[in-house]
């Protein structure tokens, strides 16, 4: 019969729970990094979606005239950490239509009071449309260039105005 001394086993033996170590903490670490991709991914979709959910807080004083760029203008402004260069606007239009005109009655009477003959408000509603196109580098799929694309059409009242004459 053959026996083993206990020295002779702990000397096969030594090492290994470095080893195991070692192993876990790469494991550990590979699991961490895909849920910090997978978390990162998730959050550059949502930075979008959050500036199209928000377009039309910030308006500009003025219209350049070129829908996309002004959509394209909104969309960043409304937008935490979204990089301009990555933002594709096509097929925007931005209509702005004086959407009633009411005469003021006696309802008013601190603008009659004051010699006006005749007063009236007007409301405006702006509608913003147009497709949006995010680029980004997915970690995910190893820094390859993805596109994210989104519709917006939103209508909202722009103005109000009185005129008193």
């Amino acid at each position: 019969m053959t026996t083993i001394t206990l020295s002779r086993l702990n000397a096969s033996c030594r090492g290994q729970a470095t080893v195991e170590t070692i192993a876990t903490f790469i494991l550990m670490l590979v699991m961490l990094l895909a849920a910090l991709a997978v978390g990162f991914a998730m959050f550059q979709r949502s930075q979008v979606d959050y500036a199209l959910a928000n377009v039309g807080v910030w308006l500009p004083s003025e219209l350049s005239g070129d829908d996309d760029a002004d959509v394209k203008d909104m969309v960043v402004h409304a937008g935490l950490f979204i990089d301009p260069d990555s933002i594709t606007v096509k097929d925007a239009s931005i209509v702005y239509t004086v959407d009633t005109t009411v005469e003021l009655d006696s309802h008013y009477a601190g603008i009659y009071a004051e010699g006006a003959q005749d007063a009236q408000s007007s409301v405006g509603k702006m509608r913003i449309k147009g497709t949006v196109i995010y680029s980004y580098q997915n970690i995910l799929t190893g820094f390859a260039p993805e596109t994210y694309t989104r519709s917006i059409d939103r209508t909202f009242s722009a103005a109000r105005n009185f005129q008193v004459f």
